[in-house]
């Protein structure tokens, strides 16, 4: 402890300095942060000893009520705030199941705390009894948001974790949802909520079709078996055209994909696009395109591929295309390929020794393979540039599964460029890119466009950014997960009541030899522990919000394995010791019986898990057909594709003689 003291001692000097040189520096530009506001703020509404200041008598004077929503989301500073200004003028609304905001500081122990202390109101008819002056707390149960199946798994699940949370929820009984939705005929039934727990063989384990569980080279993830079976699931649900509740087909835009983190999002979406079922991720682009699409990643790839094609001796685009899934080169494969070739050419382009390497009879078989197809399928459509424009090689490129980005926003908003560019004149690719580059050059920023809002995809996105929308079919994805134990697995922790708390460096002198090692204290271990319980309760809050976005079809879908764990109602150790969403889903319904015909739990190999048939976009999009005319003419080019044959020696040689020249490879003999 002595140690420990020593070093929070260092911290706090270093901390305060830092502090008080940046708030003065601060003052001196005249700028301030969020959390500077709420402490100056706080400054100016609190008087000596907590007493509220002039300032906050005022407004108290200024305002008969102050209403404040989502009160489970502050802080213990807010909350000071809140109580300076209003008083006992508040009317505070919040759901503290859905206190999620803890990484930001939300303290739900504050609204727990105004829950437990202010006596409920009983409601009876017109009667109203129990009213405190000190102040009231009024339940507001009923939801009618969702379908009863969902309601009534939800209590299940839900109920049955956050009774093990006294101090930080306070679950009592009118915290369960009350079913409120009106259905919308008398002959209507609750879709039951599914429930897919997919179950990885064991190794060596029996498979479909006399296969051995590790024997096979395309055997799926574990995130891949999950995204290719919810994109399958959707799929049965838009091509069966199943019904909501209004009667009307699911449509793309009905159904969104929730997951803890963003991890697997760009998985989800590949699935999806696989299946031919439009998708979109808001926080997936504007975390890797920065809401830009001219300057995003999808953009780069796509101009450096269509450089590759009109010019392929371009070592930086050609670099970009190789890394993409097709061909899929890995930063060794490429130093390979660059390494191989004759060091006494120097000046020879990158595209010259994957020709030779694809060719070489004692280079990696896989790598040549790779290689040798990647050129096979570039030179064809290098062919096509001399008679097509540039609108068409995209069109082509379209519909190639080799092409990556094909279904990105930015792929069509270069083709629909490609087409203002042609007018009645032949363009030719060289000539589009010229055009496109120099628009690249004179335009800052064109922003992603807002997809959806005609319904037209589905929606993937985090649990947080969810919150307070819903839809008509929610799938919750990565429920097998397991929580994170970053925050408290690092050398330094802060907990809240602890303080700071770190591993300290121990030395042992063995003889001649010296040992350091970083050994965790009592204090640091009980800190540790303390914030991975208060993060656990978290979670718990966590999909309970996750699970009240479905308005009416629920599905929870996760790895895991076919022995759920089980523990008593209240039970705080066997509930906190639980690390992934599914087991609590799956000891929440083994606790409640009562809710089966409500719900359907399947257990699933991920050996019998493989990519359903493509949908047509028009199988369940609201938009008009494809004209005859656009189907044959994308039928044309596909087959003249299709049909290009090898070139012979010395239309090969011609080819190979460059129409442009970078600076940086002129040199003797280049032709």
């Amino acid at each position: 402890m002595k140690r420990t003291s020593v070093m929070c001692g260092v911290l706090y000097d270093l901390l305060s300095e830092y502090d008080r040189r940046i708030l003065s520096e601060k003052k001196n530009r005249g700028i301030c942060d969020f959390t500077d506001n709420r402490r100056y703020l706080l400054s100016l509404l609190r008087g000596a000893e907590g007493a509220p200041s002039g300032m906050a008598l005022d407004f108290r004077e200024k305002f008969d009520e102050v209403y404040i929503d989502e009160y489970q989301d502050v802080d213990e500073m807010q909350d000071e705030i809140f109580r300076l200004v209003g008083a006992d003028h508040r009317f505070m609304v919040g759901d503290i199941k859905q206190s999620i905001y803890g990484f930001r500081g939300a303290d739900p122990s504050v609204f727990a705390r105004y829950r437990r202390d202010l006596t409920p109101l009983t409601v009876d008819g017109d009667s109203v009894t129990g009213h405190d002056t000190a102040g009231n707390s009024i339940f507001m149960s009923e939801n009618f948001r969702c379908d009863e199946a969902v309601i009534r798994v939800t209590n299940a699940v839900c109920g049955h974790i956050l009774r093990a949370c006294p101090q930080s929820v306070g679950y009592q009984a009118g915290d369960d949802l009350v079913w409120g939705k009106k259905p919308p005929r008398e002959d209507y039934t609750t879709p039951a909520v599914h429930v897919s727990v997919l179950v990885k063989p064991a190794k060596g384990e029996d498979m479909p079709d006399g296969e051995v569980s590790g024997d096979r080279d395309g055997e799926l993830s574990g995130v891949e078996a999950e995204a290719t079976y919810v994109a399958n699931e959707i799929a049965s649900l838009l091509r069966s055209r199943v019904p909501k509740a209004n009667g009307e087909p699911i449509l793309p835009r009905d159904i969104v994909i929730l997951m803890r983190s963003r991890t697997a999002l760009s998985a989800y979406m590949k699935a999806l696009s696989a299946l031919g079922i439009p998708t979109g991720s808001e926080e997936l682009e504007a975390l890797e395109a920065g809401r830009d699409l001219l300057h995003g990643t999808d953009m780069s790839y796509l101009l450096n591929l269509l450089r590759v094609i009109d010019n392929p001796d371009g070592d930086i685009p050609l670099s970009e295309v190789l890394r993409a899934p097709f061909p899929g080169l890995d930063l060794e494969e490429l130093i390979e390929v660059r390494n191989v070739g004759n060091r006494a050419l120097e000046s020879r382009s990158l595209y010259t020794e994957v020709e030779e390497y694809a060719s070489r009879p004692d280079g990696k078989p896989a790598l040549a393979e790779k290689l040798a197809a990647f050129t096979a399928w570039l030179e064809k459509y290098r062919r096509l540039t001399e008679t097509q424009p540039a609108d068409k090689i995209l069109r082509l490129l379209r519909r190639d599964e080799r092409c990556a980005c094909r279904e990105t926003p930015a792929f069509l908003y270069l083709y629909e460029s490609a087409r203002a560019c042609r007018t009645s004149s032949f363009v030719s690719l060289y000539a589009f890119l010229t055009y496109f580059e120099s628009k690249i050059a004179r335009t800052k920023h064109v922003p992603v466009p807002e997809r959806g809002q005609d319904g037209g995809h589905v929606s993937i996105m985090t649990i947080h950014k969810s919150k307070g929308l819903e839809f008509p079919v929610c799938f919750i994805a990565r429920c097998g997960q397991a929580f994170s134990a970053k925050s408290y697995s690092a050398d330094l922790i802060f907990e809240k009541r602890a303080g700071v708390s770190l591993k300290l460096y121990s030395r042992v002198t063995d003889g001649n030899s010296v040992c350091q090692y970083k050994a965790d204290t009592t204090l640091r271990a009980a800190s540790a522990l303390a914030l991975k319980l208060s993060e656990r309760e978290e979670e718990m809050r966590v999909l309970y919000v996750a699970m009240t976005r479905a308005r009416e079809r629920l599905y929870i879908v996760g790895m895991g394995n076919e022995k759920p764990v089980s523990f008593r109602e209240g039970d705080r150790y066997g509930a906190l010791s639980c690390n992934t969403y599914l087991k609590w889903v799956l000891a929440g319904l083994d606790a409640h019986p009562e809710v089966g015909d409500f719900v359907k739990v399947d257990y699933l190999s991920t050996a019998e898990i493989s990519a359903d048939v493509p949908l047509r976009r028009m199988s369940f999009s609201e938009e008009a057909e494809e004209s005859e005319e656009a189907r044959a003419a994308a039928a044309r080019y596909a087959e003249i594709l299709a049909g290009i044959q090898p070139t012979t020696p010395i239309e090969a040689a011609l080819r190979r003689v460059p129409t442009k020249i970078p600076a940086s490879l002129i040199r003797d003999g280049i032709l």
